[in-house]
């Protein structure tokens, strides 16, 4: 059964087979885009706690990288100052405070405005790599850890609470129903249809490239078939090593330098095309690792097993009210088609290729080319 044939569906209603959730398409509601993009707002603050993290009052880096000579750092992973999870309770909170047990931790990125976008991406790459690094810590330091949450909220219409861009690490000994509920419709899909459902929208995209925004030789950028919010982009692996290791995604100690060389140019590709397209538009990183059990689970095909991939999902003109929290359902107002094609033009516009023209990132280019080796 090839790809098209078991992921597109015809008509106004479509079926998210990531989610199970039905998604309509309804351009009516919002007219098209160019009528209602809605730019970034940064939280206003009196003072950016992560340009200097440990005057601010924040805990030393459980890893950072740093530059030998300066000794300035250039990547910075700190305990969250307001964690939902900690593993030192007693040491660092109230008596009486609630908080679960795990890792809650920040990853802040050297600028107080650039982000992915703006990145060059050796500079990515070290982000990636320093993700990864940290996230493999974590599993051995903590071995009950089942799952792995990687996320950033650009903006505060996506859930940022400091302009500085920063990434977030949530390590927890349980598994939550949203992943539990995504893993399970991913078996599902396999044992319907004998194919991972992330080879079967690669597939899809190889016999109809509508939804393709960008490939190379390890991923694909593409526009999700059924959306849950307005140009949401996947980015999703296409090699098919049968290692239990390489479907953790950036949890992976067997990711090698050439997927994450890779992987950082399909995210500042993915991220610089949405600032473009839609004028530099809040949004959701999300990273959709797999849970400890799954990750061991091989499936015997030929075709790669459960998989891991990213979600980059724009929040403009997202509003979970009504329809979706009544029957589960998401409502977008542009055909995926036409937002692959907007941010396929985007790529070719004029200043595409020279965001990441940075004077801060070419002092240091040498130390990141080092640290990404």
């Amino acid at each position: 059964m090839t790809g098209s044939s078991v992921i597109r569906s015809q008509g106004p209603k479509r079926y998210n087979h990531f989610t199970g959730r039905s998604v309509f398409i309804s351009t009516v509601r919002g007219g098209r885009p160019d009528k209602k993009k809605t730019s970034v707002q940064h939280p206003v603050v009196q003072r950016d706690p992560f340009v200097d993290p440990q005057a601010f009052g924040n805990e030393d880096p459980v890893f950072q990288y740093t530059d030998p000579e300066t000794q300035d750092w250039l990547v910075q992973i700190i305990p969250n100052l307001w964690p939902i999870l900690s593993l030192e309770r007693k040491e660092r909170f109230d008596r009486d405070a609630i908080i679960g047990e795990g890792f809650h931790e920040v990853v802040i990125t050297k600028d107080p405005t650039y982000s992915f976008a703006d990145f060059s991406q050796q500079y990515t790459e070290l982000v990636l790599k320093a993700l990864a690094m940290r996230s493999n810590a974590i599993l051995r330091e903590c071995p009950s850890i089942k799952e792995i949450s990687i996320f950033q909220c650009y903006g505060l219409q996506a859930g940022g609470s400091q302009p500085h861009p920063h990434l977030q690490i949530f390590a927890h000994n349980d598994v939550s129903p949203e992943v539990k509920h995504r893993e399970e419709m991913m078996l599902l899909f396999w044992k319907k249809h004998n194919i991972n459902v992330i080879d079967a929208v690669i597939q899809d995209a190889e016999e109809d490239p509508s939804l393709v925004v960008y490939r190379n030789s390890s991923y694909v950028v593409v526009c999700s078939h059924a959306p849950s919010a307005e140009y949401e982009v996947q980015i999703l692996p296409t090699y098919t090593e049968k290692t239990a290791y390489t479907n953790r995604g950036l949890n992976a100690e067997m990711l090698d330098d050439q997927r994450r060389r890779d992987l950082a140019e399909a995210l500042n590709v993915a991220t610089r095309a949405l600032k473009i397209a839609l004028n530099d538009p809040p949004y959701n990183i999300l990273v959709r690792s797999l849970t400890k059990g799954m990750a061991n689970m091989i499936i015997p095909t030929d075709q790669h097993f459960l998989g891991w991939y990213i979600d980059i999902r724009p929040t403009y003109g997202y509003q979970p009210f009504g329809l979706q929290p009544l029957r589960g359902d998401d409502t977008v107002t542009v055909e995926p088609e036409y937002a692959a094609n907007d941010l396929r033009l985007a790529l070719k516009h004029p200043d595409f290729p020279n965001r990441e023209q940075m004077s801060w990132q070419d002092q240091y280019a040498n130390t990141i080319a080092m640290l990404v080796q």
